[in-house]
Protein backbone atom coordinates (compact mmCIF):
# COMPACT_ATOMS: atom_id res chain seq x y z
CA UNK A 1 0.00 0.00 0.00
CA UNK A 2 1.38 2.92 -0.94
CA UNK A 3 0.19 6.90 0.52
CA UNK A 4 0.38 9.70 -2.03
CA UNK A 5 0.69 13.09 -0.99
CA UNK A 6 -0.96 15.30 -3.46
CA UNK A 7 -0.81 19.45 -2.82
CA UNK A 8 -3.30 20.34 -5.35
CA UNK A 9 -5.99 18.52 -4.06
CA UNK A 10 -8.70 20.06 -1.74
CA UNK A 11 -8.23 20.17 2.37
CA UNK A 12 -10.20 17.27 3.88
CA UNK A 13 -13.03 18.52 6.07
CA UNK A 14 -12.73 18.79 10.22
CA UNK A 15 -10.70 20.60 12.17
CA UNK A 16 -7.22 20.55 12.68
CA UNK A 17 -5.53 19.86 16.33
CA UNK A 18 -4.31 23.17 16.77
CA UNK A 19 -7.95 24.85 15.97
CA UNK A 20 -9.15 22.52 18.46
CA UNK A 21 -6.77 22.87 20.93
CA UNK A 22 -7.71 27.25 20.22
CA UNK A 23 -11.26 26.72 20.51
CA UNK A 24 -10.85 24.38 24.00
CA UNK A 25 -8.76 26.92 25.42
CA UNK A 26 -10.93 29.87 24.41
CA UNK A 27 -13.94 27.85 26.07
CA UNK A 28 -11.58 27.24 29.37
CA UNK A 29 -11.13 31.18 29.44
CA UNK A 30 -14.58 32.17 28.94
CA UNK A 31 -15.63 29.38 32.00
CA UNK A 32 -12.91 30.65 34.22
CA UNK A 33 -14.15 34.35 34.18
CA UNK A 34 -17.58 33.31 34.42
CA UNK A 35 -16.90 31.00 37.44
CA UNK A 36 -14.83 33.56 39.28
CA UNK A 37 -17.48 36.29 39.17
CA UNK A 38 -20.30 33.82 39.94
CA UNK A 39 -18.40 33.58 43.32
CA UNK A 40 -19.47 35.61 46.33
CA UNK A 41 -16.28 37.41 47.98
CA UNK A 42 -14.25 35.83 50.51
CA UNK A 43 -14.31 36.51 54.39
CA UNK A 44 -10.83 38.69 54.13
CA UNK A 45 -12.09 40.73 51.14
CA UNK A 46 -15.37 41.60 53.02
CA UNK A 47 -13.73 42.31 56.17
CA UNK A 48 -11.37 44.72 54.12
CA UNK A 49 -14.14 46.42 52.99
CA UNK A 50 -15.77 46.78 56.00
CA UNK A 51 -12.76 48.32 57.58
CA UNK A 52 -12.14 50.66 54.48
CA UNK A 53 -16.10 52.02 55.05
CA UNK A 54 -15.19 52.44 58.53
CA UNK A 55 -12.06 54.48 57.99
CA UNK A 56 -13.61 56.63 55.28
CA UNK A 57 -16.68 57.38 57.96
CA UNK A 58 -14.34 58.38 60.49
CA UNK A 59 -12.74 60.48 57.86
CA UNK A 60 -15.30 62.47 56.96
CA UNK A 61 -16.47 63.04 60.43
CA UNK A 62 -12.93 64.15 61.13
CA UNK A 63 -13.11 67.03 58.11
CA UNK A 64 -16.73 67.68 59.07
CA UNK A 65 -15.76 68.21 62.65
CA UNK A 66 -12.35 71.09 61.38
CA UNK A 67 -14.57 72.93 59.16
CA UNK A 68 -17.52 72.76 61.62
CA UNK A 69 -15.46 73.82 64.68
CA UNK A 70 -16.93 71.80 66.48
CA UNK A 71 -16.82 67.94 68.25
CA UNK A 72 -18.66 65.07 66.36
CA UNK A 73 -19.26 61.55 68.15
CA UNK A 74 -19.18 58.17 66.50
CA UNK A 75 -20.82 55.19 67.79
CA UNK A 76 -19.73 51.22 66.39
CA UNK A 77 -22.71 49.21 67.62
CA UNK A 78 -21.63 46.31 64.73
CA UNK A 79 -17.80 46.62 65.97
CA UNK A 80 -17.61 46.37 70.07
CA UNK A 81 -13.99 45.38 71.29
CA UNK A 82 -14.04 43.07 74.76
CA UNK A 83 -17.89 43.48 74.86
CA UNK A 84 -17.34 47.39 75.04
CA UNK A 85 -19.26 49.35 72.04
CA UNK A 86 -16.25 51.83 71.00
CA UNK A 87 -17.21 55.74 70.41
CA UNK A 88 -14.97 57.99 68.86
CA UNK A 89 -15.04 61.63 69.79
CA UNK A 90 -13.59 64.07 67.04
CA UNK A 91 -12.44 67.70 67.73
CA UNK A 92 -11.87 70.36 66.21
CA UNK A 93 -8.70 70.70 66.46
CA UNK A 94 -8.52 67.09 64.55
CA UNK A 95 -7.49 64.89 67.49
CA UNK A 96 -9.24 62.07 68.58
CA UNK A 97 -10.59 60.16 71.59
CA UNK A 98 -12.41 57.02 71.89
CA UNK A 99 -11.50 53.40 71.77
CA UNK A 100 -10.49 50.69 69.15
CA UNK A 101 -12.74 48.96 66.66
CA UNK A 102 -12.59 45.71 66.29
CA UNK A 103 -13.82 44.01 63.11
CA UNK A 104 -14.83 40.72 62.76
CA UNK A 105 -15.95 38.27 59.75
CA UNK A 106 -16.15 34.81 60.21
CA UNK A 107 -13.12 33.49 62.48
CA UNK A 108 -10.80 37.07 61.02
CA UNK A 109 -10.96 40.19 62.93
CA UNK A 110 -9.15 43.24 62.31
CA UNK A 111 -8.38 45.93 65.02
CA UNK A 112 -8.83 49.63 63.71
CA UNK A 113 -6.74 51.60 66.24
CA UNK A 114 -7.52 55.01 66.91
CA UNK A 115 -4.56 57.69 66.59
CA UNK A 116 -5.19 60.38 69.21
CA UNK A 117 -3.45 63.06 68.36
CA UNK A 118 -4.17 62.59 64.04
CA UNK A 119 -7.79 61.70 64.51
CA UNK A 120 -6.90 58.73 62.28
CA UNK A 121 -7.23 55.21 61.90
CA UNK A 122 -5.16 52.60 61.55
CA UNK A 123 -5.79 48.98 60.27
CA UNK A 124 -3.64 46.29 62.54
CA UNK A 125 -3.10 42.96 60.33
CA UNK A 126 -6.04 40.40 60.29
CA UNK A 127 -5.94 37.62 62.01
CA UNK A 128 -7.65 34.72 62.88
Amino acid sequence: MTLHFDPTSEPTAGFSLLEAMISLAIIALITGVTLSTARPPSASLRLEQRAAQVIARVAEARRTAIESARSISLDFPDAPCDDVVPTLSLFADGTALGGNICLTENELSLTLYVNALTGRLADGAANE
